[in-house]
């Protein structure tokens, strides 16, 4: 078992299918919530070490739901997932310190550049903040 797992909150039962299946193909442990309320039920800080999160989601906020998560575990490593990517997006994610905010793209470059930050943190790497558009 990876020392790692991946918690990935998404209320579009096929995004997170797709991500699933990408990750699970590379190895990676996933777990997948769709909302906030059940991701803080499912956040096990001794197993989750990335989590990604939809920036729409139905019952809270993404910021909110970020506030929360890192105040359960200061160290854990976010991404958000945006269709509807906005400057402001990027504004919250450097204030969060998260990985990066990514583009669900119709070409799903994102599936790899959530695999390069996986790779980081396995290898206690992880990209600082930043401002990426993919």
């Amino acid at each position: 078992m990876p020392e790692h797992r991946v918690l990935y909150v998404d209320d579009d039962a096929f995004d997170a299918e797709i991500l699933a299946r990408h990750l699970r193909r590379e190895g990676e442990w996933i777990d997948t919530a769709c909302g906030g309320v059940e991701a803080v039920t499912l956040l096990d800080t001794s197993r989750h070490r990335l989590v990604i999160i939809d920036w729409h989601l139905p019952d809270i906020e993404a910021r909110d739901l970020a506030c929360a998560l890192r105040a359960a575990d200061a160290s854990l490593a976010l991404i958000f997932l945006s269709g509807v990517h906005l400057p402001q997006q990027e504004d919250v994610a450097v204030e969060l310190g998260a990985c990066a905010v990514l583009s669900k793209d119709r070409d799903m470059a994102y599936l790899n550049q959530i695999s390069r930050i996986l790779a980081g943190l396995a290898q206690n790497h992880p990209p600082g903040p930043s401002r990426t558009r993919h």
